[in-house]
């Protein structure tokens, strides 16, 4: 593999660590979703949120001490992946050039990945330029925790007129008592503008998608992550049925939650259950998102959709 992403430091994006979880090819980690896969293949870059000093909002070692640690697992995988080659950096907030293309670049001019934000820090849409969003200290309760989540990497990739976007488990709420920082969404939308695709932010729950974040991206197609029965808030529901709404593509609705969605079900998902492709033509000007059949260990094509057109 060219790159490995790694959002953020929560079991269901990067692997929870159980008495199950099966030794690694190097004694010091043991296999667990990023820890497998980047067991199984050869990593080019790593690329997380805290590479090398991982100290935001604070010393994340000494954060996460808790008995069989999924994060020093990771350090421990991500160390051993060094020594053996892997290049390993934190993405960068409004760069473009640090995720490109290995095979061919001279083929595909048109193609780039746009890091949109890290940790607290947000590119503004202008060249590189970036603003803090919050600080390590605005984000720590007195107790000394914090919440993983709005500290989500985020990142856009184009292929001509094509945008797709996907920011791991980045927050929009606002109101409710919240501080101001949690949306992180709004001040992303400035930036990121118009995209064909998105995943939803923190798997469609009521903490995020908001308002002014589909307004300004306005994606033709939004792909949810779901992985509990209260996903999607029937808030978000509500805005995804705002037009000009999306058609949605669910990995797995859950069938309680498909009770409790009801009508709505229908007026905006495609699909609630397999894989999704995204298949875009040569240039960029149009795309299809394909439904795989996930209920068996080969893959076959269930259903196409589109074409859709691109902005």
């Amino acid at each position: 593999m060219d790159y490995l992403v790694v959002s953020h430091f929560h079991g269901d994006h990067y692997g929870e660590l159980t008495p199950n979880s099966k030794q690694g090819s190097v004694s010091s980690f043991k296999r667990t979703g990023i820890t497998d896969v980047g067991d199984l293949f050869t990593i080019g870059t790593l690329l997380d949120r805290g590479y090398p000093k991982y100290d935001f909002p604070v010393n994340l070692g000494a954060y996460y001490q808790e008995p069989e640690s999924t994060f020093l697992n990771y350090l421990a995988f991500v160390n051993a992946k060094v020594k053996q080659g892997t290049r390993a950096e934190m993405l960068k907030a409004g760069s473009n050039h640090q995720i490109l293309l290995k095979r061919n670049p001279q083929q595909y001019p048109e193609f780039k990945v746009q890091n949109v934000k890290v940790n607290g820090t947000i590119w503004t849409g202008n060249a590189e330029e970036t603003v803090v969003h919050f600080t390590a200290d605005s984000v720590l309760s007195p107790q000394g925790k914090f919440n993983e989540n709005p500290l989500s990497m985020a990142i856009k990739i184009s292929y001509g007129n094509f945008d797709y976007f996907t920011g791991a488990d980045n927050t929009g709420l606002r109101g409710y008592g919240l501080p101001t920082w949690f949306d992180t969404e709004t001040p992303m939308a400035k930036a990121i503008g118009k995209v064909e695709v998105m995943t939803l932010n923190h798997h469609g729950n009521r903490d995020a998608t908001n308002e002014t974040f589909l307004k300004a991206t306005q994606p033709k197609v939004a792909i949810q992550q779901i992985w509990c029965s209260d996903q999607p808030g029937q808030e978000v529901m509500h805005r995804l049925g705002l037009k000009p709404k999306p058609d949605v593509f669910a990995l797995h609705l859950q069938e309680e939650t498909k009770t409790y969605l009801g009508f709505w079900l229908n007026q905006i998902y495609k699909s609630t259950d397999g894989h999704v492709m995204i298949r875009v033509s040569p240039g960029g000007k149009q795309f299809w998102v394909g439904v795989l059949d996930d209920t068996k260990a080969e893959l076959s094509l269930k259903r196409w959709f589109g074409p859709y057109y691109c902005y």
